[in-house]
């Protein structure tokens, strides 16, 4: 992004300070999204988590994030030391660590800083959305501090720091390099991808997949929390694509608006109707991801196509967004709030869509080159595509080499990202963070048979403190054991069964292949307790022992 940070201009650092308020309503928008389509017993845990990712990130990016992006970029002002560069390619940046060296009188730096604090802070919480229901508390936290301080800063070093992504064009004359007006790759497609690697490594949640490991659908519990949600976070993303405007006064504002809201709406209608053709009726979650996706989709190009092309762009980012949902999960990607596909996915669309769409009206020094506006492969220049495509491929390199590393790094010296089997079907709201979310899930004991979903009804209550004893299944592994008792506990049309009566009232807890039990008849438990598994498992022959 060619800044001016000479400019002295206080109207323009004011407009952009006022328009990065509504984009920090986004945290209050993915808070409700996520906790929206969790369930009951998480929804404390993923308010939490959005409550304290931008604080995290934030403290990351003062102390090395926007050293890495910005450190180099303009010597007017003093960032000018690049730590690598290779043969004249710069790779990475490193001056104003902790913002030492710049006097509170250079007000455009401080601009600057605040801004791009708001666009990686919502960056960073983005995995926290496909990650929901497993993650641990303290392992999110470290990796939103390094999301903040060193991930999302080195890519976006490349392309908006004049970093060696955006001397493509100056250097090899293709167009004027990878650009990306607004955000599609360096806040949203770096972020989903990364969200994807997270997801792969984190494994689905209990209950996901069912024996043959078919996706099952897993209900958020409250949706209309959900669609207000995305309201929110679609105004802060409307708002985080007209901010470069408002930064340089660059005479695209009204433009960038106009192209932003046609193509969320041509997403959200886009995907409105394929649902409806499709499965007859619109799911509301995914109408709110076709939404989603087209102000993620345009944010590249919203300053260099016209509005028929921004029209195209978000109705297709909506379709494809619906069809990259069903991609990912039948292919093992639990992603609750389908950051991958609205995030990930969708912003790669948009990247590639510049390359493409852009007309040849604006830009004319992006990126230092001054030989014409940036154009796409429509309007005669295929070199710009050829350089939108390099970008995409170093965006999902970095994202999966340095998110993975990272992720393993965390994993190694703070301990497993994913909470025991046992914590994840009582709920992480008191397990993580020790406050549920409603008032029902205040005791331990109750939330702890909560399992997966809403449990179907027991015939008795528990009958605590006599005849405690195990059931041992032998001969099937535990994943697959928790994962078909989990579906054995979600409500179904009809009523439970005489077995599952049976065994649910004395259940206390599942770990592994150890069923703990309090009262009942060991015998009559056990063979209920096989029969269960012997009828989802196709008759198969269920080994079991009672220990005391």
């Amino acid at each position: 992004m060619p800044f001016n940070l000479t400019n002295d201009d206080h109207f323009t650092g004011s407009a952009a300070i006022l328009t990065c308020l509504f984009v920090l309503l986004g945290h209050a928008g993915f808070a409700l999204y996520e906790a929206g389509l969790s369930r009951a017993k998480n929804a404390s845990n993923a308010m939490a988590m959005n409550a304290l990712v931008w604080a995290l990130a934030a403290l990351g990016f003062f102390a090395t994030g926007f050293a890495f992006i910005y450190g180099a970029a303009w010597p007017t002002v003093g960032l000018d030391r690049w730590l690598l560069h290779p043969g004249g390619w710069d790779l990475l940046s490193g001056k104003a660590f902790f913002l030492s060296g710049i006097a509170n009188d250079q007000t455009a730096v401080f601009v600057l800083f605040f801004v791009m604090l708001c666009r990686v802070t919502i960056a960073a919480s983005l995995p926290t959305g496909a990650m929901a229901e497993r993650w641990r508390f303290k392992n999110f936290a470290v990796t939103a501090l390094a999301m903040g301080g060193v991930l999302l800063p080195i890519y976006g070093s490349w392309v908006w720091g004049g970093g060696w992504i955006a001397q493509l064009g100056s250097r090899l004359g293709w167009g004027h390099g990878g650009v990306d007006y607004a955000g599609s790759s360096v806040v949203h497609m770096q972020a989903g991808v990364m969200a994807l690697v997270f997801a792969w490594f984190l494994g689905p949640r209990v209950g996901k997949y069912d024996a043959r490991r078919r996706p099952r659908p897993i209900l958020g519990h409250h949706i209309p929390m959900a669609v207000l949600g995305c309201l929110l976070i679609s105004l802060s993303l409307l708002a985080l694509n007209i901010l470069p405007s408002l930064e340089v006064q660059d005479g695209q504002l009204a433009v960038v608006a106009t192209n932003s809201v046609l193509a969320a709406s041509a997403g959200a209608v886009a995907a409105c109707v394929y649902l409806m053709w499709r499965y007859g009726k619109p799911d509301p979650t995914m109408v709110c991801n076709g939404l989603l996706s087209g102000l993620v989709a345009i944010a590249a190009s919203c300053a260099f196509v016209r509005p028929a092309a921004a029209v195209f762009i978000g109705a297709a980012a909506g379709i494809i967004t619906i069809g990259s949902v069903s991609f990912w999960e039948n292919r093992g990607i639990d992603d609750p709030a389908g950051v991958v596909s609205v995030h990930g996915v969708a912003g790669l669309w948009g990247l590639l869509a510049l390359g493409i769409f852009a007309d040849g009206s604006f830009g004319q020094t992006y990126n230092g080159n001054t030989t014409r506006a940036v154009a796409g492969l429509v309007y005669g220049d295929g070199r710009q595509l050829l350089a939108q495509c390099v970008m995409a491929v170093a965006c999902v390199v970095w994202s999966v080499a340095a998110g993975g590393l990272t992720f393993g790094l965390i994993a190694r010296f703070v301990g497993p990202h994913r909470v025991l089997p046992e914590i994840e079907s009582a709920g992480l709201d008191i397990a993580e963070v020790g406050v549920p979310a409603y008032r029902e899930l205040l005791s331990p004991l109750a939330a702890s048979m909560r399992n997966v979903s809403e449990p179907r009804p027991a015939a008795s209550p528990i009958a605590a403190g006599k005849n405690r004893f195990s059931i041992v299944i032998e001969g099937i592994d535990s994943a697959t054991l928790i994962s078909v008792w989990s579906g054995l506990c979600q409500a179904g049309s009809g009523p439970p069964s005489d077995e599952f009566k049976t065994v649910y009232p004395f259940l206390t807890t599942v770990t592994g292949n150890r069923f703990r039990f309090s009262g009942g008849d060991p015998a009559t438990v056990k063979e209920s307790l096989c029969r269960l598994f012997e009828g989802v498992l196709g008759g198969r022959s269920i080994l079991a022992k009672i220990e005391s």
